[in-house]
């Protein structure tokens, strides 16, 4: 029985299992009367619903509605662009080249791009993202320059840089990679351990990208240096020169994030994607010391708060949903799952398996 509120008035009679009438029609109904029909357990009641409350509903349904087929009309609108975007990076990594025509074009489907990120709500625009890494069937080259680029424009946002600098580093995040056209490409498919000689090669992609770019006289001495430096490391761990943080620019250090982020939840030919919360948790160890952590946090944080209220599959064969991202758990939240709470940073606790995908 839905729950029955007191000053509401009955639509029908009400009888019990014996046929016996217990309530007329037009009753209004008092505190002791629900609570004597619940003990009964009687679980059809008709109430009178006025015209007023009816015009409310379909009015909150309608704009329900609308709300749904705008976000479609949304969506559609951004897988467009997107495949733009896809087409023109295919051709820059057929070419191997990257001249003022193909920039001019790459910058203007770009900002089209973005602009739904940038002007949507927080959780819209994260869905929005999911929704095209989730239409992706597998990583590729281009795929992984936009998904970085997105997350850069994202980060920017968030970091509350000028729209100018938004671009710029999205443009740095879509560029990073460049230089992996001017590698065998069968080097990125191979399924197996990359040689010592392959590995070499691999990570000399930051350079011939730099080296590219800064023979044109359009593209940002930023957006170059940001490119080079993509996989150095504040630790001096990274390549291709091992430089010092103080030595990596912020473009670099979102781009890190960035595309660490999506290259975990992507398939790659030696290995399946990661969970979304193993990915997170790999980034928050790697922020001591490796990754900027003040950008890495704002990425994790950022989307914690959007798989709130999301459906997860438990390891214990449970549906449940997330209800809480707990400081000291962060990858293993509060889990309903019916009555049950899970606290997933218990030692007996399930895990999740994966989070449902959202329509």
């Amino acid at each position: 029985m839905v729950e029955l509120k007191v000053g509401e008035s009955l639509a029908q009679d009400i009888y019990d299992e014996q046929g016996r009438l217990l309530l007329k029609e037009g009753t209004v109904l008092i505190q002791e009367l629900i609570d004597s029909l619940q003990k009964k357990d009687i679980d059809t009641v008709y109430i009178d619903v006025e015209e007023k409350q009816v015009a409310e509903a379909e009015q909150e349904e309608a704009l329900s509605l609308e709300a749904m087929e705008q976000n479609d009309l949304d969506l559609q609108a951004l897988i467009k662009a997107h495949e733009k975007l896809s087409f023109e990076m295919k051709r820059v990594a057929l070419r191997g080249t990257y001249n003022k025509s193909i920039q001019d074009t790459i910058q203007r489907d770009l900002e089209q791009l973005i602009q739904p990120y940038l002007l949507s709500d927080q959780h819209r625009a994260i869905r929005y993202f999911m929704h095209m890494k989730e239409s992706q069937k597998e990583y590729s080259y281009e795929s992984h320059s936009i998904n970085t680029a997105v997350l850069c424009a994202l980060l920017g946002r968030w970091l509350s840089l000028d729209p100018h600098f938004i671009i710029e580093a999205a443009l740095a995040g879509l560029l990073h990679d460049v230089g992996e056209n001017r590698i065998p490409q069968n080097i990125f498919k191979k399924r197996g351990s990359l040689t010592s000689e392959e590995w070499n090669l691999v990570k000399t992609h930051p350079e011939k990208g730099a080296v590219i770019l800064a023979r044109t006289n359009w593209i940002h001495p930023r957006i170059t240096l940001a490119v080079l430096r993509h996989h150095e490391r504040l630790d001096g761990t990274g390549y291709p020169t091992g430089c010092p943080g103080s030595e990596i620019p912020l473009y670099a250090r979102m781009i890190a994030v960035s595309g660490s982020f999506d290259a975990l939840t992507s398939n790659r030919p030696y290995r399946e994607a990661s969970s979304i919360f193993y990915a997170i948790a790999d980034l928050r160890d790697r922020s001591f010391g490796q990754l900027d952590a003040r950008i890495t946090r704002l990425l994790y944080d950022k989307i914690l708060e959007y798989y709130i209220e999301q459906e997860v599959q438990l390891s214990n064969g449970n549906r449940g949903v997330i209800v809480k991202a707990k400081k000291n758990g962060i990858v293993r939240p509060l889990v309903k799952s019916g009555q049950q709470l899970f606290d997933l940073t218990e030692k007996e606790a399930p895990s999740i398996l994966h989070v449902e995908k959202q329509q």
